[in-house]
């Protein structure tokens, strides 16, 4: 750990992931939990706030984590991010919003420690148990689709409807329609249920 006392956030919307990190980040030498808060919005930039948050998105689907989540993240702090297992964020959008570090739910002690000092020394790290859904993260095809085209992509195939999927994204009907239309264009599909098939073909969806 670096040399004096970090000051650290620690951001969960769950009350329980909340304590289990604040148990195993008390136990890193040379850490310390100032401030605990329930969403990024809350987050100050240092030095108003600590210069770096451990911020829990296990809760959510890493590939519905849009540019409106990554907006919340202030400006020079450093994030190491509790991920969902399997389904880590796009690794280029993390990394630009400030993430520093990936770790799972059930990390320990030590991996904590490590990935807090990498980065408050603004280095990188990755649990090796997310790496291989990293390299998964975006399919080897030459359709790429944005966070929130994967996210329109998921909710058609889920069987929403258009109003259920602007509802569920926090858009008007008719932009979750412009969004739908476009994500059709890309996999040239004629149908929703096209649109799912392409999208299992393609990577983005996991088979049912």
């Amino acid at each position: 750990m670096t040399a004096g006392a970090l000051s650290v956030a620690v951001v969960s919307a769950s009350e329980e992931v909340r304590a289990g990190l604040v148990a195993v980040a008390s136990g890193v030498p040379g850490m310390t939990v100032s401030v605990l808060l329930s969403s990024v919005a809350q987050l100050h930039p240092p030095p108003a706030g600590p210069p770096l948050a451990i911020v829990d998105i296990s809760r959510l689907h890493g590939r519905s984590v849009d540019a409106s989540f990554w907006s919340m993240l202030p400006w020079r702090t450093r994030v190491v991010l509790v991920c969902r297992p399997g389904e880590p964020p796009l690794p280029a959008d993390a990394v630009a919003a400030g993430v520093r570090a990936m770790v799972l739910p059930d990390c320990s002690r030590d991996e904590l420690g490590i990935a807090v000092e990498a980065a408050a020394l603004d280095h990188v790290y990755i649990c090796p148990r997310l790496v291989g859904a990293l390299f998964e993260a975006t399919p080897d095809t030459g359709v790429r689709l944005s966070d929130r085209e994967i996210e329109t992509l998921r909710l058609v195939a889920d069987g929403l409807s258009n109003p259920m999927i602007g509802q569920r994204m926090g858009v008007a009907t008719m932009t979750a329609v412009g969004y739908i239309g476009r994500v059709r264009r890309k996999l040239n599909a004629d149908s929703k249920r096209d649109l799912t098939a392409r999208g299992i073909e393609l990577g983005y969806l996991s088979p049912r």
